[in-house]
């Protein structure tokens, strides 16, 4: 049952029951999409706030069965998380809706937003951290519709809650520290860079890059060097995983 305040807020952005008929559509595709991932698939309404689907694989939710999810809505915030996170989780929420309502259509639809909720659970479960895009858009430019996996490898120190502006190749992170959120550009690989990292993450030893890319074996060291570093990296597989994860390759 939608309250007299979420229906003024529907009305007031324009969605109609037209509207939500396309909803139906989206949940069949996502319903076969499921069956090719371990991963959560779902649907959030940013006005009724609450879920309109949450697929059923098991991983995706961890230790939480997904109907406590799907019936609760944005509710989990007081039920799962601790009472000093639930303010910048709020905020957090405000800040993405409204950094999205002011983009370029364009820019809308190249977001991606990522959530690790895990160090603010309230009884010491594993939360499952999040990566939404917009799905669907009210006729006053607002997020509608956020389509979104979850799963059960964390997003890493990067981000706690982090915009990544796929077209400015720019990256907007909430920092607790100072309770602020803070813009900076998705580091450059270079195409040389590019290609080390690609061998040394299929488990090439230094040698054998440096023999295939007709270098020697310290400039290869440099480069992995300044890809970690770049990165802010410390083994391989975490500088690949962000490289993938931010489209820095």
């Amino acid at each position: 049952m939608i309250d007299t305040e979420l229906l003024s807020q529907i009305q007031a952005a324009g969605i109609t029951d037209a509207d939500y008929e396309r909803v139906e559509r989206h949940i069949e595709v996502l319903k076969t999409l499921s069956n090719l991932t371990y991963k959560g698939i779902f649907i959030y309404d940013n006005f009724k706030r609450k879920y309109l689907y949450i697929s059923p694989n098991p991983f995706g939710w961890l230790e939480y069965n997904k109907e406590a999810f799907e019936n609760m809505g944005s509710i989990f915030i007081d039920a799962f998380i601790k009472p000093n996170s639930k303010k910048a989780i709020i905020d957090a929420f405000v800040y993405c809706y409204q950094y999205i309502k002011n983009l370029s259509q364009e820019e809308k639809e190249n977001i991606a937003i990522y959530c690790n909720y895990d160090y603010m659970s309230i009884d010491g479960k594993h939360l499952p951290s999040t990566k939404c895009t917009p799905l669907e858009f009210a006729p006053d430019g607002s997020p509608w519709l956020m389509l979104g996996i979850t799963t059960s490898e964390p997003h890493g120190k990067h981000d706690m809650f982090c915009i990544h502006n796929i077209l400015r190749k720019e990256l907007v992170s909430y920092n607790p520290k100072n309770d602020k959120w803070e813009k900076k550009q998705v580091p450059t690989l270079s195409p040389k860079e590019k290609t080390v990292l690609l061998l040394l993450s299929q488990g090439q030893a230094a040698k054998s890059v440096a023999e295939r890319l007709g270098m020697s074996e310290y400039t290869v060291a440099t480069h992995r060097k300044n890809i970690f570093r770049k990165l802010g990296a410390h083994t391989v597989a975490e500088a690949m995983a962000f490289a993938v994860k931010y489209k820095a390759i």
